[in-house]
């Protein structure tokens, strides 16, 4: 996106943060925001806002400073650039979330969604040796640990075209998202 901050784009008149945060706020007792640029979102409504601990270019880093930071066992991780995020799925992933799990994401059989999904902070110490080792990519974790996979095709009763896994990456892709919210708006 050419350095545009994608957490701040506009959709509806609302910043996607701000979509993000009605949409987590009834399921969660706190909303963290893992940035490089804390300072920039002070004020809008973060119990936390905070930066990675590991200063590596990853999502995995993002993931365990939020892990850390968190007060519940679980976290439910979401991307800023995911603004279609529904109520209605997370509460689904929320629900099928047993103590025991450590990971409980959405899956297809070859892809997985590790930023639309639920953690356990009984993952640091392995999301911690994979960042030491910089073995940056959050899929890494998925074979070391307690993983629970979400079908798709379940999913699809809380979000029949699954527009919660839509990340906007490119402003083709911003234009994708408002006429998938103007045809939502239109039904």
């Amino acid at each position: 996106m050419g350095g545009i901050n994608k957490g701040l784009l506009q959709l509806q008149q609302e910043s996607f943060l701000e979509r993000l945060q009605k949409v987590l706020k009834p399921f969660v007792s706190e909303i963290i925001l893992v940035t490089k640029s804390p300072r920039l979102y002070q004020g809008m409504g973060f119990r936390k806002v905070i930066s990675d601990i590991y200063k590596v270019r990853s999502s995995l880093a993002g993931v365990h400073a939020a892990l850390v930071q968190a007060e519940n066992s679980h976290v439910f991780l979401s991307a800023c650039d995911a603004p279609l995020l529904k109520p209605e799925l997370v509460r689904h992933l929320l629900a099928c979330t047993s103590s025991e799990d450590e990971v409980v994401v959405p899956a297809s059989d070859e892809y997985f969604e590790p930023l639309c999904a639920v953690y356990s902070k009984s993952c640091l110490p392995v999301i911690e040796s994979l960042l030491d080792r910089e073995c940056l990519k959050i899929s890494n974790l998925f074979s070391r640990i307690r993983l629970k996979k979400i079908p798709y095709r379940s999913l699809q009763q809380y979000d029949p075209r699954l527009e919660s896994f839509i990340n906007v990456n490119s402003l083709q892709d911003l234009e994708r998202i408002k006429n998938l919210q103007s045809e939502e708006e239109e039904n």
